[in-house]
């Protein structure tokens, strides 16, 4: 299994973070004196770049910058705390891992962010890396992360496991399988229909299996 990468997205694939995401990002709004929107909107927006998700409030390439800013050191330093593993992921990682699986983390947070986060929740000694975006990598669905992840394990094979129509478009891009996880209702299943990569849903993390992800990896 050496030679399989999997790589997992992060917010609602791992872990719930989308009420510490609410409250950080309508304070910042607040704090950036922005229209503040609804749980519902915010919600919507969660796997999607941060600076895209404030252009649904301003084009102000100013206000913008110190809107991130601002969200980024309020969540290191609050909102962390707020966050938590969906049930049954830190086991399945566990036996992932004893399979002899490499895995990572790729996400739309920073690195620094997403390694605080894995830190806090015990989980980040199951991950070969963690990468977030900056030091030159695109964001999702830019497949050029995957491309670095996969030389830089030196493997050949590489399934990506999210929740976000984003992720199956970077699994797309990058011409990897694709697990799409339903439990937060993320992602629209006509979307999968519409993937030329080997693809399929599972309700949770838990259902994953060393049998589910090598049936993927079979040519036709």
């Amino acid at each position: 299994m050496e030679d399989i990468l999997l790589i997992f997205d992060m917010d609602l694939t791992l872990i719930d973070s989308k009420n510490a995401i609410m409250v950080t990002f309508q304070q910042v709004l607040r704090d950036c004196h922005l229209p503040v929107l609804s749980k519902e909107e915010i919600f919507e927006m969660i796997g999607i770049p941060l600076r895209n998700m404030f252009r649904k409030v301003t084009s102000d390439e100013n206000v913008l910058d110190s809107c991130i800013k601002t969200y980024r050191s309020y969540f290191d330093k609050n909102s962390v705390q707020r966050i938590k593993l969906f049930t049954g992921v830190k086991e399945k990682l566990s036996e992932l891992k004893e399979n002899g699986f490499k895995m990572t983390i790729l996400t739309n947070r920073r690195t620094k962010t997403a390694t605080i986060i894995s830190n806090h929740l015990g989980i980040d000694h199951f991950f070969d890396m963690i990468l977030g975006v900056g030091k030159g990598h695109g964001n999702k669905p830019d497949p050029e992360p995957i491309h670095y992840l996969m030389k830089k394990l030196k493997v050949k094979n590489a399934v990506l496991i999210g929740d976000h129509a984003i992720d199956a478009r970077t699994a797309q891009n990058a011409n990897i399988p694709f697990i799409a996880v339903l439990s937060n209702a993320g992602i629209d299943e006509d979307i999968l229909k519409n993937l030329s990569v080997q693809n399929i849903v599972i309700k949770s993390i838990k259902y994953l299996s060393k049998e589910l992800i090598l049936s993927l990896l079979i040519e036709d």
